[in-house]
């Protein structure tokens, strides 16, 4: 299984709809994709004392390598990252395997 977590920074200004758009194109990408097995988006609430460097976190999980490609090269996956890169300050992604993946 393939896990996927980008950690996401909006700009200040980046309204809730704004953020609310980009949330539902995930949800869709997850309702079409069979091998992705979850996803989730929400704020970053963490309590630690360093400074927040990114105020989102969005985790997908795949059955597969392949159901990640599929996602990774799905023209969907264009379309979520002309929506996110125009309100975003930083962003970084990890991806790692949680179990052998096919």
């Amino acid at each position: 299984m393939r896990r996927h977590v980008y950690n996401f920074k909006f700009k200040e200004d980046t309204s809730e709809a704004a953020i609310q758009e980009i949330i539902d194109a995930f949800e869709a990408e997850y309702n079409s994709n069979t091998g992705m097995t979850h996803f989730s988006m929400g704020q970053n609430i963490s309590e630690s004392k360093r400074p927040k460097r990114f105020n989102w976190i969005m985790t997908m999980d795949f059955e597969t390598y392949e159901s990640f490609r599929e996602y990774e090269d799905s023209p969907k996956h264009q379309d979520i990252k002309n929506l996110l890169h125009p309100v975003l300050d930083d962003i970084m992604g990890t991806d790692y395997d949680i179990e052998s993946t096919t």
